[in-house]
């Protein structure tokens, strides 16, 4: 994979620090060009990762969480799978809608988890066609602000 740090939140040390060995120090009159943008729907705090052929984050839209595969070269959905994630009473969204959560990639799947605790595992070859949905059911779990959804 040409870009490891990626793989993994806050990069390869876990601090959210990436050398810069190589970077000018300020990009005079030419900025880097622009390579793509897209909108990733109505709300959502999930980070981008790769594995070295696609992105991958989640999203809201409208009352569903969206998982979304991207091409990195334009941004272009290579996949998508929703599912319904309306909120429960007593819910604290305050701070925003969700998916609070960035998916993550461990061997040959990419796991997602959501708002309502509902996790996903997508497998490297069809990812679409052999979601799972997991159940966290017999779990102690509580709704906090700032805090695990599982005690």
């Amino acid at each position: 994979m040409p870009h490891a740090w990626l793989a993994c939140l806050g990069g390869p040390n876990g601090n959210f620090v990436v050398d810069g060995k190589g970077l000018p120090a300020s990009f005079a009159e030419n900025s880097p060009k622009r390579l793509w943008q897209r909108n990733l729907g109505d709300d959502g705090y999930s980070c981008i990762v790769a594995d070295g052929k696609l992105l991958y984050t989640m999203y809201r839209r409208g009352n569903q969480e969206v998982v979304v595969a991207m091409n990195p070269a334009d941004g272009a959905t290579k996949w998508e799978y929703a599912y319904d994630a309306t909120f429960l009473p007593k819910m604290g969204m305050e701070h925003g809608g969700g998916p609070h959560a960035t998916p993550l990639i461990m061997g040959n799947s990419i796991y997602t988890i959501g708002v309502l605790a509902k996790m996903h595992a997508f497998g490297q070859e069809d990812r679409q066609s052999s979601v799972v949905e997991g159940s966290l059911e017999g779990f102690p779990r509580q709704y906090l602000q700032w805090d695990a959804a599982i005690r």
